[in-house]
């Protein structure tokens, strides 16, 4: 009985120490001081992974759906001066603000009791670009041009102003065009605006800031 016993616990150390020769455990090939150096660079590389997705984040732009607008230096009301400085004694007829390639610059009309004139005011140094002047047919002659098309330039709104007040009727968008004007009685500022793919032209009072009429262009 005791040499069965034996056999069997020899049997039994033999196949337990054959399995460790089968699969001996492999000592670390790696330093403390190695070990430590790979649990800083995963740790480093998890940090960035972080930082770098909160960057990403950051960077989104903030959607809006009213742009940056452009403004011109110099004011309408400086505009005129230069007009009127250079031809006394005359009415202006007509005022645009627009863009050549984008440089600002208002084109005046104006007329006295014989000549209507015309010049284009760069809207950032002042200066007169062009200047024209025409002689008025018969039936415009002796004040009646001057009479029925002259604005009326008391109390004006600026281009801030209307612009302010284009852009909340489209709800956004960018203002490209002023022009003001007159009918019948009334002198009347109006602002064409792009907002997307949608235009639309907004007429608003040259001195209440009231709005006449927005028409949209599909």
């Amino acid at each position: 009985m005791k040499k069965i016993i034996l056999s069997v616990g020899t049997l039994s150390l033999g196949l337990l120490l054959a399995a460790c020769g089968q699969n001996p455990i492999q000592p670390s090939s790696q330093t403390p001081e190695q070990s430590t150096q790979v649990e800083n660079s995963q740790t480093t590389d998890a940090m960035n992974a972080t930082k770098d997705t909160d960057d990403a984040e950051d960077s989104t732009p903030i959607s809006t759906n009213q742009t940056s607008q452009q403004k011109p230096s110099v004011s309408v009301t400086e505009a005129i001066e230069v007009f009127q400085k250079e031809f006394p004694d005359t009415d202006i007829t007509s005022i645009d603000l627009d863009t050549s390639f984008g440089n600002f610059f208002y084109k005046i009309e104006g007329v006295n009791d014989l000549k209507e004139y015309e010049i284009k005011v760069d809207a950032a140094t002042k200066g007169i670009r062009e200047r024209e002047e025409d002689d008025l047919d018969a039936d415009e002659k002796n004040g009646v041009k001057r009479q029925e098309e002259k604005l009326d330039l008391s109390k004006l709104l600026t281009v801030d102003e209307v612009t302010k007040i284009a852009i909340e009727q489209t709800q956004g968008g960018q203002a490209t065009d002023w022009d003001l004007d007159r009918e019948g009685a009334v002198t009347y500022w109006e602002v064409d605006v792009e907002n997307g793919k949608q235009e639309a032209t907004v007429k608003i009072h040259a001195q209440t800031g009231e709005v006449l009429e927005v028409e949209l262009d599909d």
